[in-house]
Order: structure tokens, then sequence, then C-alpha cells
């Protein structure tokens, strides 16, 4: 079964690279308790801010608000396995340095923390949470030099918190391009 997880991530990575619309792998199983079945409206929010703060000024062609929320309404829903996260390719600086970890201390250690003590709140907050949490917003932008790339808007708290307790991602997948 692991074996054939990791074939559809492989054979999703092309189809994500090469194509207009986002096409959706095998679905793992997501526990409803813990994802909520929709973005909540901060992390749109926050999602549009990142994106403007950090990669529209490097994109090939940037996107209004309107069409940015008209992408979220549209967006690839997915359900993953971190393995299945992790072969996307998704390209922040720092996400691939969380890999491997075991505690949020270990991922943020002292001295390395952007938010201090927040960071690992956060985290422990969301890996014991009954509440469902919003899913994680990751946009595939094209830059200038024509390069594409998976980054993340927002959500990255989620992503560690299902990382270090062995749960699924949600995830909402938009096109920026």
């Amino acid at each position: 079964m692991r074996y054939r997880s990791l074939l559809v991530v492989l054979l999703l990575i092309p189809v994500i690279t090469h194509t207009k619309r986002l096409r959706q792998p095998e679905q793992a199983v997501c526990k409803k308790k813990y994802w909520a079945d929709l973005l909540d409206k901060q992390t749109c929010e926050y999602g549009w801010r990142t994106y403007v703060q950090f990669f529209a000024p490097q994109c090939a062609s940037v996107v209004t608000k309107t069409e940015f929320d008209a992408q979220i309404q549209s967006a690839t829903k997915l359900c993953i396995t971190s393995e299945q996260f992790v072969a996307l390719g998704v390209g922040n600086e720092r996400l691939e340095r969380y890999w491997g970890k075991k505690t949020p201390e270990e991922v943020y250690p002292e001295g390395d923390r952007p938010r201090g003590q927040q960071d690992i709140d956060s985290i422990i907050m969301l890996m014991k949470t009954t509440t469902p949490v919003s899913p994680v917003l990751i946009g595939h932008v094209r830059y200038k030099d024509g390069f594409e790339q998976l980054v993340v808007l927002d959500g990255m708290h989620r992503i560690i918190a299902a990382y270090l307790s062995g749960r699924c991602l949600a995830v909402y997948l938009i096109d920026l391009r």
C-alpha cells in the first residue's frame, strides 16, 4: 500500500507542473473531526496577504483579490498523507527543515522561532484540538523567469501539527498562474 501511495504522488507531480487545471490525486482518509470542510475567512485573508507580500512581486502575472477569491471557490481539494505532501515539492524556504523532527521544540529550536513561544504553543494546541481546523492553503505560482512552484500561503503550523501527529493533510490547492 505504501508503494502505491508513492506511485500516485510521483504521477501527480508532472500533472501539477504541466497542466493549467490541477488534478486530484488518490485521496487519503482525512478525519472529518480534525479538518473543517471549508477554508475559514482568516485563512483566506492571511493567504491573500502572504501572496501579495511575498509572491506577487516576483510572479509573471499577478491576480487581483477578486481572482484570488474565485480561485479559492474553484480550488482543488486534497486529503493527502504527509509523505504525499512532501513529494509535491512545496517550496517554502523553511519547509524542508521540518521533516524528520519529532516535537514542536525540534521544529522551532530556541533562537529560531519567528514568533517566539507562540510558534510552539500554536503547534501544541493544533495537535490537541478537538475542534475542526481550516484546511491548508497552497498556491501554484509562476515566476517572471518561467519557473513554477507550489507555495504555502497559509497553514504552516497546521502542516507541522498534522505531520507530528501522523494525521493526513486537508489542502486547498489554488492556481495563481
